[in-house]
C-alpha cells in the first residue's frame, strides 16, 4: 500500500505494501480510453501505477519514494508535495486517475493539509466523521480533478462495503458519476498486510446513479475490465427482509424502502425481466421485494415497529445481520445489467434486466462493461456452442442440476457456431446425460 505516514516509512522502502503489478496494469487499463488521456495518481508511491500509460502526474509525500519513482520514470512529472494543499490551487484536470491511497487515519493529518483536505470535501458536499480514513478524502479530492465523463479507479479498504463512516463517500460517488463498482476480493491483494482491500472503478464524472455494482472475487488475478461477473445480495435473514405486497400493506412498509428483486433462479423464466413480470408475482403475492433500508438511525416510525417486531427480534439474532454495524440494512445489493442463472436444470438462462431489479447470491448478477462488444455477443447466447460452453465450463450436482460459480461463469463463450451444429449439440446432449438431466 502506498503510505505517507513516518512508521510505514520502512514498509515503503521494503516495497512491501506496494500496488502488485497485476493490481496496478488493471486499474489503468480500468480508466484509460485513449493513449492522449492525462492520468494521474494521487499518491504514487514507486511509480508502480504510473509505469502503464506515458502520459501520467504523479503526487507523491514521502521524498524517499519521491525519489524512487524519479528514476524509475524520469519523463514523467511527480512532485514530492502534499496531495491535499496542491489539489486546493492546481488548474490541471485529468481524464482519468488510479492509486492506491494511505488508508491511514484522517485524525492523523495535521496542519495545512488537513485544512486543505477538509476544506475540499466540504466543497463537495462530503462531511467525514473523525474515524473517516485518509482514502476517503483522497477519493473526493481526486475526482475533484477530473474532466466531465472522467473515470477513476482504486484500492479501497474493505471496510468500503461495511463502516459508517464511508456512507458520505459513497453518497458522493452516486451523485457524481454514472457508474460506481466495487469489487470485493477474498483472497488479500496485500499477503503481508492485515488490512483486506477491495478495488473501487467510479466512470462518467457529473453523472450519477441510485445503485453500486457489486462482483466478488475469489482471487485477483487482473483484468483488462472490472469483473463483470458477481453474485447478488446476502440478507442474513430471507424471511424478514423479502416482502410479499400483503406483508408490506400490513407492517405499513413505505413504497420507498422496498426494491424489486429476483430471489431464485426458477423466476428466470424468459429473456426479459420486466415490469410485467413482477406485476404478475405481485398479483400472486410473491415476496419478491427487498427492504432496503439505508445505514442510518434515523427511520420512520413504521420501519422502526417493523425492525422491533417479532420477526425483526427473530432477523436481528441470526449470524449475518448481528455481525453489520447496522444489522437491518443488507449490503452489498445492485441492480444488474443481466441475471444468469446460478444453478439450473436442462438449460442456462440468461435474462435482461429491464426492471432494474436486485437479486440475492443465488443469481448471477452480469454488468455491461462494453456496450459495443455486448451488443454483437448476446444475441450468440442461443447459440450450440454457447450452450456447449456452459455444459463445459460449470460442473454437474445431484438430480441433473448444473452450477456455474462466478470464475466458471466469466469464461462462458459468446460465439456462433464455428462448425457443425449438429457435432455442437450432439455434444451437448452426452454432456446432459452424464449429469442426469432432462432433454
Amino acid at each position: 500500500m502506498n503510505v505517507a505516514s513516518p512508521s510505514a516509512i520502512a514498509g515503503k522502502v521494503a516495497g512491501q505494501f506496494f500496488t502488485p503489478e497485476a493490481v496496478a496494469k488493471s486499474l489503468v487499463k480500468w480508466v484509460v480510453r485513449m493513449p492522449s488521456d492525462r492520468l494521474l495518481d494521487p499518491s504514487c508511491g514507486d511509480g508502480a501505477i504510473l509505469a502503464h500509460h506515458r502520459s501520467s502526474r504523479g503526487i507523491e509525500r514521502d521524498p524517499y519514494s519521491t525519489w524512487v519513482a524519479r528514476e524509475r520514470l524520469p519523463l514523467v512529472p511527480i512532485d514530492n508535495v502534499d496531495f491535499f494543499t496542491w489539489a486546493a490551487s492546481t488548474t490541471e484536470r485529468f481524464e482519468c486517475a488510479a492509486g492506491n491511497p494511505p488508508f491511514i487515519r484522517f485524525q492523523n493529518f495535521k496542519g495545512l493539509s488537513k485544512a486543505a483536505a477538509t476544506s475540499i470535501c466540504q466543497a463537495n458536499g462530503v462531511t467525514l466523521s473523525g474515524l473517516s480514513s485518509a482514502w476517503a478524502p483522497f477519493l473526493v479530492a481526486t475526482a475533484s480533478l477530473l474532466h466531465e465523463g472522467g473515470r477513476m479507479a482504486f484500492v479501497v479498504p474493505a471496510e468500503i462495503g461495511h463502516a459508517p463512516y464511508a456512507v458520505p463517500l459513497l453518497d458522493y460517488l452516486l451523485a457524481n458519476f454514472s457508474k460506481v463498482q466495487v469489487v470485493a476480493v477474498k483472497n488479500k491483494l496485500f499477503p503481508r498486510l492485515s488490512e483486506d482491500c477491495w478495488l473501487l472503478c467510479c466512470a462518467g464524472r457529473h453523472g450519477k446513479t441510485d445503485h453500486i455494482h457489486f462482483s466478488h472475487l475469489d482471487r485477483f488475478e487482473g483484468s483488462s475490465v472490472p469483473p463483470k461477473i458477481g453474485i447478488g445480495y446476502i440478507s442474513g435473514a430471507n424471511d424478514f427482509f423479502h416482502l410479499s405486497p400483503s406483508q408490506a400493506a400490513e407492517h405499513q412498509i413505505p413504497a420507498e424502502f422496498l426494491v424489486p428483486t429476483v430471489r431464485r433462479g426458477k423466476f428466470l423464466t424468459g429473456d426479459v425481466i420486466d415490469d410485467e413480470k413482477f406485476s404478475a408475482w405481485k398479483a400472486a403475492d410473491e415476496a419478491c421485494t427487498l427492504l432496503l433500508i439505508p445505514p442510518t438511525k434515523e427511520l420512520p416510525p413504521a420501519i422502526t415497529r417493523y425492525l422491533d417486531s417479532e420477526r425483526g427480534l427473530e432477523a436481528r439474532r441470526s449470524y449475518k445481520c448481528h455481525i453489520r454495524p447496522f444489522w437491518y440494512s443488507v449490503p452489498g445489493v445492485i441492480r444488474p445489467d443481466y441475471f444468469l442463472q446460478y444453478m439450473a436444470g436442462s438449460e442456462v438462462r440468461l435474462a435482461r434486466n429491464d426492471a432494474e431489479a436486485a437479486c440475492t447470491n443465488s443469481i448471477h448478477a452480469v454488468q455491461i462493461t462494453d456496450v459495443q462488444k455486448a451488443a454483437s455477443a448476446l444475441p450468440q447466447w442461443t447459440s450450440a456452442l454457447t450452450k456447449l460452453s456452459c455444459e463445459l465450463e460449470g460442473h454437474p450436482l445431484g438430480g441433473g442440476m448444473l452450477k456455474l460459480e462466478p470464475r466458471e461463469a466469466s469464461r462462458l463463450l459468446f460465439e456462433p457456431a464455428c462448425g457443425p451444429t449438429e457435432l455442437f449439440r450432439d455434444a451437448i446432449e452426452v454432456m446432459r446425460q452424464w449429469r442426469h438431466s432432462a432433454t
